[in-house]
């Protein structure tokens, strides 16, 4: 759910913890770009953060344009028909790609977003209510992950269960979120 959605009952989010990823076949090559897919179908699933994500794109990129395929359905439908080429790609969680490569036994390729943090918000994130005892537990979790994030700990268990490190975060998505917070403390 975007976050735009839970403002009446949310206060704040946790640092992100996941990331979105443009999720193609391997034949499209690897590190793929929205500008490698002009003309090219997109499955989306309708009013999500990510179809916003992406009219924005082809209205600042006209020349540029995906066709966008809005989807009323599951994120997992639209992963196995890009692997089927019903649809060139899609945008979804790191975390998410992996386990429906590893429930369909399917392989995919998921390239980075140069320009994630306009995803509203980036990445996957806890939502608290709007009370302080639930701000206090967003610290304590987000000092935790942070401890974990730096000894080493969340990377290994990012490789554990998703086999593969989601863990890092940009300068662009801690700004975004810092600047998100902020606009909670204030707004």
């Amino acid at each position: 759910m975007g976050l735009a959605k839970c403002q009446d009952v949310v206060k704040s989010i946790s640092s992100p913890f996941t990331h979105n990823v443009l999720i193609t076949r391997p034949e499209l090559g690897e590190n793929v770009t929205l500008e490698d897919l002009a003309g090219k179908h997109m499955g989306v699933v309708a009013g999500s953060v990510q179809s916003g994500f992406m009219e924005a794109y082809n209205k600042e990129n006209p020349d540029k344009a995906i066709v966008l395929d809005y989807v009323d359905g599951d994120v997992s439908t639209i992963i196995q028909d890009v692997n089927n080429k019903r649809y060139d790609a899609t945008i979804y969680a790191t975390t998410y790609l992996k386990d429906v490569e590893k429930t369909l036994g399917i392989d995919l390729v998921g390239s980075p977003i140069a320009d994630e943090d306009k995803i509203q918000p980036p990445g996957s994130h806890l939502l608290y209510r709007k009370t302080e005892e639930a701000e206090k537990l967003r610290n304590e979790v987000d000092a935790v992950l942070g401890d974990m994030r730096q000894d080493g700990t969340l990377s290994a268990l990012s490789e554990k269960y998703f086999e593969q490190d989601d863990t890092q975060l940009t300068d662009a998505v801690k700004e975004r979120n810092d600047k998100i917070e902020a606009k909670q403390a204030y707004g």
